[in-house]
């Protein structure tokens, strides 16, 4: 098994003020896989992989933790670099596509992942880097456009 290329994410926890690693998670029978980012809330973490277009659901505390599932969009085009930035939180994983200039929602039903959304820049201008940086809290999105310097206001 080739693991040279393979991205992995690591899962730490804290006794005082010790940080000991509990686990590694990795893509189970995907050498390729390039982690690119990572996401962690309350038992449910994501690694993003742009190289493979795919953000990767893990769920588990201390050293147990499995792949619950992988998340790929659909609408995107192709210049994607799906996965090259995510967030979760609770039951919502929010997965920048900065290639395609979009981002797409997740949402999770009884152990089940399905898109829920596909967002792309208000303002439709192309190039700007818009999915470059995501972040979710609850019922609210963030989205980054690097290269957008329209300053209309473009979240």
């Amino acid at each position: 098994n080739n693991t040279s290329s393979q991205g992995l994410g690591y899962i730490f926890t804290r006794s005082g003020s010790s940080w000991t690693q509990q686990t590694q998670l990795g893509v189970s029978g995907n050498a390729t896989a390039g982690s690119s980012d990572v996401s962690l809330d309350n038992g449910t973490a994501v690694l993003g992989d742009h190289q493979n277009h795919t953000a990767y659901v893990f769920t588990g505390a201390g050293a147990s933790w499995n792949q619950q599932a992988a998340l790929t969009p659909t609408g995107g085009g192709s210049y994607s670099t799906f996965g090259g930035r995510v967030s979760v939180s609770g039951d919502t994983v929010l997965a920048g596509d900065s290639g395609d200039n979009c981002a797409y929602l997740f949402n999770r039903s009884s152990g089940a992942w399905s898109q829920v959304s596909r967002l792309v820049a208000p303002d439709g201008i192309s190039d700007n880097g818009y999915g470059g940086d995501v972040a979710v809290l609850n019922n609210t999105a963030a989205i980054g456009a690097a290269y957008d310097n329209t300053y209309a206001g473009s979240v």
